[in-house]
């Protein structure tokens, strides 16, 4: 299934559609699911024997077998989903991964059965065995009262080693939207952690419907299986004796991995978010660029006559570049920010009545296509040269392997300075002018240009830059002193963050609601409790939102705490968090926060009158490579060029002193990147410089050589020790 998202954005709006569909066609009714999976009808009644080259294998998958079905309802497209796997578990771990099934919902059905050694069937009642989770599947208010709506999951009893278990999920979770003509992309990876023995995907449809398909890294090719008379149509993919895929660091599956990947669109219109093929009867399986520029013509309006940030902008004696930059922060704020209040309140029910309401006409930007119509219209209000810019990840390949809209991420460049451009993507609550999503560095991509009036008119294809891996830095300064007679450690940490790093932690590091008073009164927007209007609705709002906000930072500050234990590796104690720097308003500024928190005496061990002192710990959990990843076949696909600096300051007690230090100095560096560190006395500190860096996103594996000496070197000084000794 389709894996690949696109930039999260922190806040999101939900607009439920309540429909009846009627389904007709090839969809076989399903009364009873078992019976249906294991009836009469079923071939794997009798199950082949395991391999004797897969007898060690923590699990082997017998069948994986996938049915996808699309059928018109009314004006939309209608998908089913019924998916069905035979696994022998041959030890705990896969036991233990296979003995609880989780996210069970209204919209997807379950059966399954167990087949122990012996051969003794065991079919699991799920109706029974399933409990109700915390996790919510949907939320809706009735009669003025909200009613939430819980998934399940069902726990797998007296499931043991030897076992085969034999399961099938129905999802009927895609309901149709009324004039959405395209179904969901579809991509499926082929090998996984197990080796399988048969693998099969059918995908059913109508002959009228149109349908694109493509295989990759020796994924079987679609064969035809319809039905020679009659509306349906019946492509298969079958494949056997498929070996696992090992995880490997830094590398991208979809590279080497065989998979298929496929969509079905009822109708080629203009609205139709797929790139249909010329007739219904053909598979597609290409897309040129000229067919790319056709379709972002159907979907592009520059000339939205955009004024939104025209008072905000009057009078402030601004260039041009400061005035399109101040646009898109203003932008974030009256098409995102200024909902944050009434999108927590909306979910989390701190208000009796629909909060959204209590906004004239609210209008909120939370995709990708509608920011960029937006701000494209402002940009040539401004008559500031652009162009758009349409790249795949690089994670899903080159542009040529483009088969889907929903691959696509676009962003636009600005020329002003052609030398010089500026770049703007979609906002998120905290994002940054100039500043396009590093997945997409160093990709062929295509760039789309307006003619004379408002529509696109031109495109070709175009390198998209890679960043420095000095701009993508993060800087740590450790405060390290000792308590209670070598008891205790306490530690202040600082850090900042810019480029790449600072855009990748910025939102887990700031709390939205933290900053919803300052950005209102900056934009001269209101808040959400100045907007209510009865009494019911702002009393409730005043008792139970600072209570939520106040929980919510809680947690936030507990899961800082447990990321920087897991960073680190050793206990904490007595964590506190604060925010320097936001680094919001702009992509230069930094995103600086500082850390105070104290640890037990794990990191010392006593050795007579003297203490060996693990300092190494500090520089954080580097890479411990396992000596079967020393050799390797692939090419090394990292997300961007990065660096860090780590600058340690302890302070030496009084009557001691520290030796071993000689260990502390390191020069490793290539031109695929280093690790450098060295250290000084000052009075009675010591201060301990690091530097770690990886010069590009991509290496050939033949340089893979080079990259281990400095990622050994790293591992080595995090397990340095130095010895604090007695005078």
């Amino acid at each position: 299934m389709k894996t690949i998202n696109k930039q999260l954005i922190k806040i999101t709006f939900f607009i439920f559609f309540i429909q009846t569909i009627t389904v007709y066609g090839q969809l076989p009714k399903i009364s009873d699911l078992g019976e249906y999976i294991w009836g009469e009808k079923d071939t794997y009644t009798t199950l082949p024997a395991i391999p004797e080259k897969w007898k060690n294998e923590s699990a082997v998958v017998i069948l994986s077998d996938y049915d996808y079905y699309y059928f018109k309802g009314g004006k939309a497209l209608n998908t089913f989903v019924i998916t069905r796997k035979i696994i022998k578990l041959n030890d705990q771990a896969a036991v233990n991964l296979f003995s609880e099934f989780d996210e069970l919902g209204q919209d997807k059905e379950l059966v399954v059965k167990i087949i122990k050694p012996d051969g003794s069937v065991n079919i699991i009642d799920v109706d029974k065995e399933k409990v109700e989770s915390s996790e919510l599947e949907s939320s809706y208010v009735t009669f003025g009262y909200r009613k939430n709506v819980y998934k399940s999951k069902l726990a797998i009893p007296d499931l043991e080693v030897g076992d085969i278990i034999d399961f099938c999920i129905y999802f009927k979770e895609r309901k149709p939207i009324m004039g959405v003509l395209e179904a969901p992309s579809v991509i499926d990876v082929i090998s996984g952690e197990y080796p399988i023995m048969n693998y099969e995907l059918d995908v059913h449809s109508k002959k009228n419907f149109f349908i694109s398909i493509k295989t990759e890294n020796g994924a079987p090719e679609p064969q035809d299986v319809s039905p020679k008379k009659g509306k349906d149509r019946q492509y298969s993919f079958k494949m056997q004796d498929i070996e696992k895929i090992d995880p490997i660091m830094w590398e991208y599956t979809l590279l080497n991995a065989p998979y298929i990947k496929f969509q079905v669109s009822l109708e080629k219109e203009k609205k139709t978010k797929a790139f249909v093929g010329e007739e219904k009867s053909k598979i597609k399986d290409n897309v040129t660029k000229e067919e790319v520029l056709e379709y972002f013509k159907g979907i592009t309006v520059f000339d939205h006559g955009y004024k939104g940030s025209d008072k905000y902008l009057k009078d402030k004696g601004l260039s041009q570049e400061e005035r399109i930059e101040e646009a898109y922060y203003y932008m974030r704020q009256y098409y995102l920010n200024q909902f944050i209040e009434a999108a927590v309140a909306y979910k989390n029910d701190l208000t009796v009545d629909n909060p959204f309401q209590f906004y004239a006409f609210p209008k909120y930007i939370t995709e990708e296509l509608k920011f960029i119509n937006y701000y494209a219209s402002f940009l040539r209000e401004e008559k500031i040269p652009f162009e758009m810019i349409a790249g795949i990840p690089r994670s899903q390949g080159k542009i040529d392997n483009l088969l889907f809209p929903d691959d696509i991420t676009l962003f636009l460049k600005i020329n002003l300075d052609p030398e010089n451009p500026l770049f703007v993507s979609q906002f998120g609550n905290h994002t940054n002018f100039n500043y396009f999503p590093y997945y997409l560095e160093g990709n062929e991509a295509y760039s789309l240009e307006i003619g004379d009036g408002h529509r696109l008119e031109t495109i070709k294809k175009v390198k998209i830059p890679i960043s420095d891996y000095k701009l993508n830095n993060s800087d740590q300064e450790y405060e390290i002193t000792f308590l209670d007679g070598f008891e205790k450690i306490k530690v202040s940490r600082k850090s900042k963050l810019k480029g790449h790093n600072k855009v990748n932690e910025i939102s887990e590091r700031l709390n939205s609601l933290n900053f919803t008073e300052e950005d209102h009164e900056k934009y001269n927007t209101k808040r959400l409790y100045d907007r209510l209007k009865k009494r019911r609705n702002k009393n409730k709002y005043e008792k139970e939102f600072p209570a939520f906000k106040e929980k919510t930072i809680t947690l936030q500050k507990e899961s800082y705490e447990e990321s920087l234990e897991e960073e680190l590796d050793f206990k904490i104690e007595d964590f506190s968090f604060e925010v320097i720097e936001t680094g919001r308003y702009n992509i230069e500024d930094v995103l600086s926060y500082k850390e105070e928190f104290s640890a037990t005496n794990d990191l010392l061990k006593r050795a007579g009158p003297n203490y060996l002192f693990e300092i190494g710990k500090f520089i954080g959990g580097q890479i411990a490579i396992e000596e079967g990843d020393k050799e390797r076949k692939e090419d090394i696909y990292m997300s961007y060029p990065r660096s860090f600096n780590n600058t340690i300051s302890l302070t030496i007690p009084d009557g001691y002193e520290v030796t071993g230090l000689d260990k502390l100095a390191v020069d490793i560096t290539n031109e695929t990147g280093g690790f450098t560190s060295n250290y000084s006395l000052d009075g009675n500190k010591l201060i301990i410089k690091t530097y770690k860096y990886y010069t590009h996103n991509y290496e050939p594996n033949s340089n893979w050589s080079k990259m281990l000496a400095f990622l050994e070197a790293a591992y080595q000084f995090s397990q340095q020790k130095i010895l604090i000794k007695k005078l």
